[in-house]
């Protein structure tokens, strides 16, 4: 009896530990796809205040009706902050020049005085895969 509750122990632990990876490497802010370019205004960011977000480039990939620009706030190791702006993004065929300019609220937690690297990404995709990336803001990552 105590062998099998040993096995089902250590069989969750492994099931748990695998799973963590797997969402980390889901999550990781900017995986093997194409970039584009992205700057935020004010630079650097200002907590709760308003800041710019303008995403252009050209990507390999068409952005379909669903296409979607998804701007988080993390903390290193892909942490959130709890914020997320989706915006709907026009169609554009692959290779063709893209340009859109959102506005977000700047989470009160980020870059406070604390010594962890933080960062502001954007992506782009159609339903749930990611066809562009870029690394919009960061401290010390």
């Amino acid at each position: 009896m105590n062998q099998k509750f040993t096995f089902v122990f250590i069989l969750l632990v492994a099931l748990s530990v695998t799973n963590a990876i797997f969402l980390k490497k889901r999550d990781y802010p900017c995986p093997i796809i194409p970039s584009f370019n992205a700057t935020v205004s004010p630079d650097p960011p200002v907590p709760k205040k308003n800041a710019t977000i303008n995403v252009s480039g050209t990507l390999e990939q068409d952005i379909k009706e669903n296409g979607m620009l998804i701007i988080g706030f993390k903390y290193e190791d892909c942490v959130p902050l709890g914020v997320y702006s989706t915006t709907p993004v026009n169609q554009t065929k692959a290779g063709n020049p893209f340009n859109i300019t959102v506005n977000v609220t700047v989470p009160p937690n980020f870059a406070s005085e604390n010594s962890i690297p933080y960062y502001i990404w954007a992506y782009i995709e159609n339903g749930y895969e990611p066809i562009g990336c870029d690394i919009v803001y960061s401290v010390n990552l």
